[in-house]
């Protein structure tokens, strides 16, 4: 019997420290080659979509009124690139990006893990933030954990482990690495969820818990991270108790206490999708159901990362539900931007375990299968690797 491994990501950041982090804006036209821009909208948003490769970096951009270009998706990882091409509208920057990542993406991900690795050693710059909450983490803090990140991502689930655990033991004392301190061990419980070892993932965050004796922001980050691993392994009365603690500490914190922190946008969301799945598991459906309707999008959003997207997925998935599921993917398929989070959701990141079960299940209902015609592909044949994180089969249940 082999133990399961499962892509299951845990871990949403709800406090960082308080950091002005710059965006990275698209380079000269005259730097980029790629095919022409095509028009298209999707609700919120409309825009010439276009595919900029360079040498060591391709970005999906979009082109909008009085001249603004926003960012779509960077694509640093294969994750990215998974994201492009499962979207059936942006069949048209296929063979390119195909092209510069390969036909199997392992030129993409040899790359973004010789580009991180450089960087986190301190010999390069860090990649751009890929998302909200990384905006908010300095360009070195910010380096460790992409590195930890792509190499998770790529199925070195050992060499993530060690490389977290020898940064966490060479942090120095003091409060300014409280921050690093804190989502290295969550990084840490996060890579033993990968790896199927839920029952060590809730006994090194209780210990990590326990452990601090001064007030830290960064610890409920800690606390509301055990919640959800609760909530995963289906032991909702544990989860409800320590997120109902982690919410509480959470609002009483003050700019006065801790000046250098920041709570990041959809925290309260992360909180109501995880409260709901505990309730749903206790039989409080109704409630469940209230708490997930709350959870709202931000009118006109483009950009391919949505806290309240993620946050809905997550606690909805943790219900184990089809149908509920199915009838939120169904939303996320017609209202999603090119490239959007949902496009990698129904690729199968979670092989194994209870997520992938209920995602199976949503994928076979007809509204999901009518919500994806003409708009999602499910991809296979050479990027099946890429699929899986790289993650050898015979890492199933046997």
């Amino acid at each position: 019997m082999f133990l399961m491994k499962t892509k299951t990501k845990i871990g949403g950041l709800l406090i960082l420290p308080l950091v002005v982090a710059v965006m990275v804006l698209p380079l000269p036209a005259a730097a980029k080659t790629g095919p022409e821009p095509v028009e298209m909208t999707w609700p919120g948003g409309w825009g010439k979509v276009e595919l900029i490769v360079r040498e060591d970096r391709a970005e999906l951009v979009s082109h909008e009124l009085g001249g603004t270009t926003r960012r779509l998706r960077m694509i640093a990882t294969p994750d990215d690139a998974l994201a492009v091409l499962a979207d059936e509208r942006l069949a048209f920057t296929w063979p390119a990006l195909l092209k510069w990542a390969g036909d199997d993406l392992q030129i993409l991900r040899d790359r973004a893990l010789k580009q991180a690795k450089e960087a986190a050693e301190g010999n390069a710059k860090s990649l751009p933030a890929l998302n909200r909450m990384q905006q908010g983490i300095g360009g070195d803090n910010r380096a460790i954990l992409q590195y930890i990140k792509i190499l998770r991502d790529t199925g070195h689930f050992d060499e993530a482990l060690a490389f977290a655990k020898e940064r966490l033991a060479a942090l120095p004392r003091g409060t300014a690495a409280d921050f690093m301190r804190s989502d290295l061990k969550i990084r840490i419980a996060d890579l033993l969820v990968g790896q199927g070892f839920l029952d060590q993932a809730i006994e090194s965050l209780r210990n990590s818990i326990k452990e601090q004796t001064r007030p830290s922001p960064f610890q409920i980050n800690e606390k509301t991270t055990l919640a959800e691993v609760l909530a995963i392994s289906g032991r909702y009365d544990e989860a409800l108790v320590a997120l109902d603690a982690a919410i509480e500490a959470f609002k009483q914190l003050s700019p006065g206490l801790f000046p250098s922190y920041e709570k990041t946008p959809g925290s309260m969301a992360y909180f109501s999708a995880m409260r709901g799945c505990a309730l749903y598991g206790l039989g409080r459906k109704d409630e469940a159901v209230a708490l997930f309707a709350r959870i709202k999008d931000q009118p006109g959003l483009t950009s391919s990362f949505s806290e309240f997207e993620e946050a809905r997925i997550v606690g909805i998935s943790c219900t184990r539900d089809p149908d509920l599921l199915a009838a939120e993917v169904a939303q996320r398929i017609m209202t999603a931007p090119p490239a959007g989070q949902i496009m990698i959701w129904l690729q199968g990141a979670e092989l194994y375990g209870p997520a992938a079960k209920v995602r199976e299940q949503a994928l076979s209902r007809e509204i999901v299968v009518k919500a994806m015609a003409g708009r999602v592909r499910l991809l296979g044949g050479p990027l099946e690797p890429a699929l899986r994180g790289w993650i050898p089969k015979t890492s199933a249940p046997q």
